[in-house]
C-alpha cells in the first residue's frame, strides 16, 4: 500500500508481475476511485500497463528497471495520460503532473527501502 495516495490492492490476479496480469486498487490522486490495471507487455527489466477503469481518459505507464552498476539500479516510471473534461482537463493536468512526480519520487524512495532491508 502507498500511503501517500492512500493505495490500496482490492484484487490481482497474480502475486508477480506477468504478462496479462490484472490488478484492482483503490488510490487518491484527487479523489478516492476504484482503477483497473491490465500489463500489456513484459520482459525483463520493463513492462507496461494500461488502465481500463480509473479517472483518466488514457493512463499508460512504462516500468523500467536500468541497471547502473553490480550494486544500483535506476527505477524509470514513464506516464501518459488525458484527463477528461476538455480544457479544465488540460489545466487540472499540470496539477496531475506534479502531483504523479511526487508519487512515482515516493515509490522509488519505498523501493529501496524495501530492498535494502
Amino acid at each position: 500500500m502507498d500511503k501517500l495516495i492512500g493505495e490500496k490492492i482490492i484484487t490481482t490476479t497474480n502475486q508477480k508481475i506477468i504478462l496479462g496480469q490484472e490488478v484492482t486498487i483503490s488510490a487518491k490522486i484527487i479523489i478516492q476511485r476504484i482503477w483497473h490495471s491490465k500489463i500489456i507487455f513484459f520482459q525483463k527489466y520493463e513492462y507496461i500497463d494500461v488502465m481500463s477503469v480509473c479517472p483518466f481518459n488514457k493512463w499508460k505507464h512504462l516500468h523500467k528497471f536500468k541497471q547502473i552498476n553490480n550494486n544500483k539500479t535506476e527505477v524509470i516510471d514513464e506516464v501518459e495520460f488525458d484527463l477528461p473534461y476538455g480544457i479544465f482537463g488540460k489545466i487540472a493536468s499540470i496539477y496531475v503532473s506534479k502531483k504523479l512526480k511526487k508519487i512515482f519520487e515516493h515509490r522509488k524512495e519505498e523501493t529501496i527501502r524495501y530492498i535494502s532491508k
